[in-house]
């Protein structure tokens, strides 16, 4: 009722710039998904009047508030981005508001270079840059390598700041992963950060909120950097075959994982064993894409695990019309190299990928 009161033009046409952004947050908060009134207050956002009176605050509470209900209006966020290049906005940005705000155009999708070029100034300056929470920095690493912004000036001080005890002590086990993953997507090499980042995650406050998704984040960031941290992957190993962790991965998250190990020369047969159950069941079975198919069995030849089972109903997954379609030249050389090391030729599926016209253009 409230909501369809607010969207009359008589009462939306006098909200200001605090109210529209209190009630954005407000429906956020308390996870309140109304579409409708989400954009009408988008509407009233691009008024000039309103627009034009936005706090730094108002921004990233309102862009947070959509970002967090999945509310897309890409004509808002470019009015926003310009709003918060205005000198008197962006000087004054927090350094939650700058990863708030950064934190939500990620969320969404929405890449305004020259607003993430502002940011990553911002958050870079001595006054802001030592105010980062832990949250926030993770928040800019997973947002700034999200949306690509290749600035490892930004990256470098935002792992710089991570190694601070007062941000160290604080990481939670979401925020460690976001932090890992954007390092690792950027390729930044901090193997002391990556070090203590790992004993952080290995302390029991942080272990009791691991999930699988958490676990895959971690260890596929440590494999894009080529670390192999042998004490953290024992542990996490040791925790993703806890069975409420274990059958609630998703095909994407198992590849991941498996391709993850494969990388970093750690075979865990009780990992890959386990898994490999789950990726032979219906239900999980038939989610598999053609880039989980093909990191799957390349994860498997590259430790040379022979898991005939795994390997059949990969094979069968491969030749469903709508999933070979999709398979790229890097999958498609993977996939086949992995049968052909394995001695598993007559699984092989090269002569469909040939019969395609896939396989031609490679060999």
């Amino acid at each position: 009722a409230l909501a369809e009161r607010a969207q009359q033009q008589e009462v939306m046409g006098t909200f200001n710039a605090q109210e529209v952004a209190n009630t954005a947050w407000a429906y956020a908060k308390v996870g309140s998904h109304n579409k409708a009134l989400m954009l009408t207050l988008a509407q009233r956002m691009l008024h000039p009047q309103v627009l034009n009176n936005l706090t730094s605050q108002n921004i990233a509470n309102s862009i947070w508030a959509f970002a967090t209900l999945n509310v897309k209006c890409a004509k808002l966020l470019d009015a926003v981005a310009t709003r918060v290049r205005q000198p008197k906005v962006h000087y004054i940005l927090s350094a939650q508001e700058a990863a708030t705000t950064a934190w939500a155009y990620a969320k969404l999708g929405h890449r305004n270079k020259d607003l993430l070029d502002l940011l990553a100034q911002r958050v870079s300056s001595p006054e802001v840059l030592t105010c980062l929470s832990s949250q926030s920095i993770s928040n800019l690493a997973w947002a700034f390598s999200t949306l690509d912004l290749s600035n490892l000036d930004v990256m470098e001080a935002l792992a710089e700041r991570a190694l601070c005890s007062d941000a160290m002590d604080t990481f939670t086990a979401q925020e460690i992963a976001n932090l890992a993953w954007g390092l690792g997507n950027q390729r930044v090499h901090y193997p002391r950060l990556m070090d203590l980042l790992a004993n952080r995650l290995s302390t029991e406050e942080v272990q009791a909120s691991l999930t699988g998704s958490i676990i895959a984040d971690v260890i596929w960031a440590y494999a894009q950097l080529g670390i192999a941290n042998c004490k953290l992957m024992g542990m996490l190993a040791k925790k993703m075959l806890n069975l409420d962790i274990l059958t609630a991965f998703t095909s994407q998250q198992l590849s991941i994982i498996l391709w993850s190990f494969a990388k970093l020369g750690i075979c865990h047969q009780q990992v890959f064993e386990a898994m490999g159950e789950l990726i032979v069941h219906p239900s999980l079975l038939h989610t598999f894409s053609a880039p989980s198919i093909a990191n799957t069995v390349w994860a498997f030849a590259r430790l040379g695990i022979v898991n005939y089972k795994v390997m059949v109903h990969m094979a069968e997954r491969t030749i469903v019309p709508e999933v070979m379609k999709d398979f790229d030249e890097q999958d498609i050389c993977n996939t086949v190299w992995a049968y052909e090391v394995l001695g598993l030729q007559q699984l092989s599926p090269a002569p469909l990928f040939e019969s395609m016209g896939k396989w031609d253009s490679l060999t």
